[in-house]
């Protein structure tokens, strides 16, 4: 058997992972009525704690909250 030298095989190693992640991304569309909704949160979170920081009588924390989770997304990653 061959030995690759180190390099050699992190090399072979990463366009594996490359070629592995690139398939996977073939095979899930983009799914722009997600992105959408979360464009959508991220500008009601922002709408809203405005309102709540302009002094407003009723300060709906509850819709702040969902608003800041839906625009936060499952993961934690924030909206692109």
């Amino acid at each position: 058997m061959t030995r690759l030298p180190t390099r050699h095989a992190a090399i072979v190693i990463a366009l594996t992972l490359a070629g592995a992640t690139a398939h996977a991304d073939e095979q899930r569309p983009f799914d722009w009525d997600r992105y959408h909704a979360r464009q959508d949160a991220c500008r009601e979170t922002d709408r809203i704690a405005a309102l709540c920081a302009h002094g407003v009588d009723f300060c709906d924390e509850l819709a702040l909250r969902q608003a800041k989770r839906a625009c936060v997304g499952p993961l934690g990653e924030q909206s692109p």
